[in-house]
């Protein structure tokens, strides 16, 4: 299971590797875990395109936090469509990584099981 600790450490490595802003994608990262983490037993509920919606919108918001980190800073750039494609692709390979993240944790019940 991740932590906060662990998204925020993350998230400085990728401040670090990118030269952003220090503390940048810590805090975008740290609020998506923390809906993740708020609304994971309601998401897990729903069929996975219905996830791949939910997941699109956590990683909408994690965009959004950048970028409105960015503007408050002042390195607003233009900002377009191509932005926000990474949350669509990412919420489109939401099914495989689900289903790669699924096979071992069954694997680890049904020998719990025997």
């Amino acid at each position: 299971r991740v932590g906060h600790t662990s998204a925020f450490v993350m998230g400085l490595l990728v401040d670090i590797a990118d030269g952003s802003l220090f503390g940048l994608n810590a805090l975008a990262y740290t609020v998506v875990l923390h809906l993740a983490q708020l609304f994971r037993v309601r998401i897990l509920k729903f069929n996975l395109w219905q996830q791949a919606l939910h997941v699109l919108a956590l990683l909408l918001i994690g965009q959004l936090v950048v970028m409105f980190l960015n503007v408050f800073q002042g390195n607003a750039g233009t900002v377009g469509p191509i932005y926000f494609l990474t949350s669509a692709v990412g919420a489109a390979l939401w099914p495989i990584v689900y289903f790669l993240l699924e096979v071992p944790r069954q694997r680890f019940q049904a020998e719990e099981m025997q």
